[in-house]
């Protein structure tokens, strides 16, 4: 029985690898493929298509330097504002500059606010289980009304 069990897991692992290999093979296959098309086209192809992969890496590194500096004028915004509420640290030292960019900065943020305001729908009367919650809260009504 244990020598049945053993060649069973040798049997599940021989599969697992088998197909791995076929999986790599493909891959092989594939990129030859598309090797031996390139080399088969013309040299006005072959540039054109260079050409293309080069402008597609240009706009995805574009894409990614632009997110990086809105990354880095987010975190810098939030250093200032903790030096100012946590550390208690005045306005009059910071650069007017900065002082000008952290303005823009909340005003982005406030503005961001509002268009989310906007597109939520309005609130309207409670739900049945809002109130359910009021009723359930303990309060008193009544004595709130007498008072």
């Amino acid at each position: 029985m244990d020598q049945l069990t053993e060649m069973e897991r040798e049997l599940t692992f021989l599969r697992a690898e088998a197909a791995w290999l076929q999986d790599q093979l493909a891959k092989l296959v594939k990129k030859n493929e598309e090797e031996e098309m390139f080399q088969k086209a013309s040299e006005i192809d072959q540039f054109s298509k260079l050409n293309r992969e080069v402008a597609h890496m240009r706009a995805k590194t574009r894409r990614l330097q632009d997110q990086i500096a809105v990354l880095n004028e987010e975190n810098e915004m939030k250093n200032f504002i903790r030096q100012i509420y946590q550390d208690g640290k005045p306005l009059s030292e910071f650069r007017r500059n900065d002082l000008r960019r952290l303005l823009r900065y909340v005003e982005g943020k406030m503005e961001m606010q509002r268009q989310a305001a906007q597109m939520s729908p309005p609130n309207s009367s409670p739900t049945p289980n809002e109130v359910q919650d009021g009723i359930d809260s303990g309060v008193k009504v009544d004595e709130q009304v007498s008072e």
